[in-house]
C-alpha cells in the first residue's frame, strides 16, 4: 500500500491530506480510519474514504506529530502509531500487512521502529494468551521485562528521534502492565502468589509518566493513580501533585483518584465525614463542584434514605412514572439491563415470586438502566415481562445509587425510604420469607 499525506489549510485549522493506495490488496474489505493521538480518544475518527483502490481524508495536525491509525474490517482490527511531525511535510511510504497480523510502515527510522514494535506486541500478546497458561511462575517476570527490552533495543536499532524513543519506552511499559493485570485470568496464578510485584518491572514512575505522552496510555494513568499511597483524599492528591508536574496527567489521574473515593466511600457508616473530606479536597485543588454533588446524591444508598430525587422513569408507551406512585406499599426493585445476562436469568424466578407472593403490600418494579430503548422493549417481549416495567435511560439511578454491577436488588418500605440495600436476587431461597414478613 502506497500512502502520501500532505499538509493542506482547511477552513480555520490546519489539516493533514491523507490519500493511500492499496496496491497489493493489504487491506482488502477494511475500512481505513486516522486521528491525532492527543485528541479524545472517544471522539469519532476520520475516515480515509475508500476511492477504489484508494483511501483519501483529511485529518487535523498533531501538535505533537502523533496519530493513530486503525483498520476495521473482515472481522480484523489492526493498530499502528504513526510519527509525522512537520505539518508542511509530505510524507510518502508503504504500508502492509505482516504475516503475524501486525499493521506496518516502511518510511522513516522512527515510524520503521514503531512498527517493529508494534510487530513485537502482536507476537507477544498471542504467546502470552496461547501459552500463558503453561508459563512457569520464575518466566513471568522476565516475560514481562522482555517489552520494555525490547523496546529499548529497537530504539537503539533505529536511533529513534527523543519523541518516539520514549513513547516506545511508554508503550512497552504499559503493554507489560496490562499483561501483568491479566495474569491471574490467563495463568491462574492469584497476584498474591506471584514471585514478583508490578514494582518490579516498571521502574520509576514519575520519569517514565511524566509526561503529555502518558494520556495515550490509560494502563499509565491507571498504574499511577495505583501508586499513590493510601491515605485521605487531600493527602492523595498532594502525592500526586508533588510528583507530577504535568498539567494533563494531573487532570487524567486526579479525576481517577476522586472518582475511586466517590465510588468506593462507605456512604453508610461516615456519609458526614465524607463530604467533610471531599470539601476539604476540593478547596485544596480547586475539584469541580459536580464530585461533591455526586457524592451528596450517593447518599440514597443508606438506610432510610428516599428515592433519589431527579432520576428520569419512563414506561414501555414514554410515559413518565413517579415513584413515588409506590407509596403505601413495600417495593421490591430489580435493578437490570437487557445485555446483562445473569439479570435475564433472574426474571423467570422474579414473575414465579410475584405469582405466588401473598402478602398484598409488596409490588414489584423492575427499572432497566438500557440506553437503547427498542433493546429493552424487545427483551421484555422475548422473556413475557408484565407489570411495573419501567426505564432509565440516562443511568443517573445506578449512579445515585452507588450500584457497582448488575442485577440489584433493593426493598423500599411503605413512605418510600430506603429499607434494604442490596436484598437477596429472587433466585434465593430467603426472599420469599423475607417478602411475606413485611407489615
Amino acid at each position: 500500500m502506497f500512502i502520501s499525506l500532505c499538509s493542506s489549510l482547511a477552513v480555520g485549522a490546519q489539516t493533514l491530506h491523507v490519500s493511500a493506495r492499496d496496491a497489493d490488496d493489504a487491506l482488502k474489505g477494511m475500512n481505513l480510519f486516522i486521528r491525532t493521538m492527543e485528541s479524545d480518544p472517544f471522539a469519532a475518527l476520520d475516515t480515509l474514504h475508500n476511492q477504489g483502490k484508494a483511501f483519501e481524508g483529511n485529518v487535523a495536525v498533531a501538535s505533537d506529530g502523533f496519530y493513530s491509525l486503525v483498520g476495521i474490517g473482515g472481522g480484523r482490527q489492526l493498530l499502528l502509531p504513526l510519527y509525522l511531525p512537520g505539518a508542511q511535510k509530505e510524507y510518502v511510504f508503504d504500508l502492509q500487512v505482516r504475516d503475524n497480523g501486525s499493521l506496518a510502515v516502511t518510511m522513516d527510522a522512527d515510524n520503521t521502529a514503531l512498527s517493529a514494535f508494534n510487530a513485537v506486541n502482536y507476537q507477544k500478546g498471542r504467546e502470552f494468551w496461547e501459552k500463558g497458561q503453561n508459563m512457569a511462575p520464575e518466566h513471568l517476570l522476565p516475560f514481562l521485562k522482555s517489552y520494555i527490552a525490547a523496546a529499548d533495543s529497537i530504539s537503539r536499532h533505529y536511533r529513534c528521534s527523543e519523541p518516539v524513543s520514549r513513547y516506545l519506552s511508554l508503550w512497552a511499559y504499559t503493554q507489560a502492565a496490562n499483561t501483568y493485570e491479566s495474569m491471574s485470568r490467563v495463568t491462574g496464578i492469584k497476584p498474591a502468589d506471584l514471585p514478583f510485584t508490578r514494582d518490579d518491572f516498571m521502574g520509576d514512575l514519575p520519569q517514565l509518566f511524566d509526561t503529555p505522552m502518558a494520556t495515550y496510555f490509560p494502563m499509565g494513568l491507571s498504574v499511577i493513580q495505583r501508586s499513590i499511597p493510601a491515605g485521605t483524599l487531600s493527602e492523595r492528591l498532594a502525592y500526586l501533585y508533588s510528583h507530577y508536574q504535568t498539567a494533563v496527567v494531573r487532570q487524567a489521574v486526579q479525576e481517577m483518584v476522586v472518582k475511586r473515593f466517590i465510588t468506593t466511600f462507605d456512604f453508610k457508616t461516615n456519609f458526614d465525614a465524607g463530604v467533610a473530606e471531599l470539601e476539604a479536597a476540593s478547596q485544596a485543588y480547586g475539584l469541580d463542584a459536580s464530585y461533591l454533588e455526586d457524592f451528596r446524591k450517593r447518599r440514597s444508598s443508606v438506610k432510610g434514605s428516599a428515592f433519589p430525587d431527579g432520576i428520569t422513569l419512563t414506561d414501555a408507551q414514554g410515559n413518565s412514572v413517579d415513584f413515588a406512585r409506590f407509596r403505601g406499599s413495600y417495593v421490591y426493585v430489580d435493578l437490570w439491563a437487557s445485555w446483562c445476562g445473569p439479570c435475564c436469568k433472574e426474571v423467570p424466578y422474579l414473575q414465579k415470586l410475584e405469582k405466588e407472593l401473598e402478602n398484598k403490600d409488596v409490588v414489584f418494579v423492575s427499572i432497566s438502566i438500557d440506553t437503547n430503548q427498542k433493546a429493552w422493549l424487545n427483551k421484555m417481549e422475548a422473556l413475557d415481562m408484565h407489570g411495573n416495567q419501567l426505564l432509565n435511560q440516562d443511568n443517573k439511578l445506578a449512579e445515585a445509587l452507588n450500584v457497582k454491577g448488575i442485577p440489584f436488588f433493593l426493598i423500599y418500605d411503605k413512605e418510600g425510604k430506603l429499607y434494604i440495600y442490596n436484598a437477596p436476587r429472587p433466585s434465593h431461597p430467603a426472599l420469599k420469607n423475607l417478602l411475606e414478613g413485611l407489615k
